[in-house]
């Protein structure tokens, strides 16, 4: 529920505060579950730009800032941006986070991060690359129904828009 991210956003935000021993991966974590319940408020666009950036400062070898800054970017349709975000983040492919089972679904994995990237080739210039990046998906991970209903609702996405062009050329 809406309600329940502001408590969340102040308990994170308290807990990187109090972060004295410099452990960074735990303040990494900390930022990001305050991130993630600023964006999910949806109220401070400032603020959650400002978070996703000063993860990147915090640690530049890690994916999951990278993959938030280019969901920033993609539901503001600034393509450009968010195709660069998603670009690092494929590049960098290093995912650190091990949250427990109860939040589990907060958890980025390595094929979030491919279908971040291959949606942002779809709003790009690039767009002819998206349906051989997603026969490269297909290949490279053991897909469950999820993630197949999810990679087969892009391909046949972009096959009905590559329709539509030819008929409109």
């Amino acid at each position: 529920k809406k309600a329940d991210y502001a408590p969340s956003m102040v308990l994170f935000a308290r807990a990187c505060e109090y972060n004295t021993f410099n452990f960074t991966d735990e303040l990494y974590d900390c930022m990001y579950m305050c991130g993630k319940s600023i964006a999910m408020l949806g109220k401070n666009d400032d603020a959650e730009i400002l978070l996703w950036n000063k993860m990147v400062d915090l640690d530049k070898n890690r994916s999951e800032a990278y993959v938030m800054l280019s969901r920033y970017y993609l539901w503001r349709n600034r393509f450009s941006e968010a195709y660069t975000f998603a670009k690092l983040a494929y590049e960098n492919n290093c995912i650190k986070m091990d949250l427990p089972e109860e939040v589990n679904y907060l958890n980025l994995t390595e094929f979030d991060i491919d279908m971040q990237y291959l949606w942002c080739l779809y709003h790009t210039e690039w767009y002819k690359d998206c349906l051989p990046f997603s026969e490269k998906i297909k290949t490279k991970y053991d897909l469950n129904s999820n993630q197949k209903a999810e990679l087969d609702y892009f391909v046949n996405k972009v096959k009905d828009n590559q329709k539509y062009i030819e008929r409109v050329l």
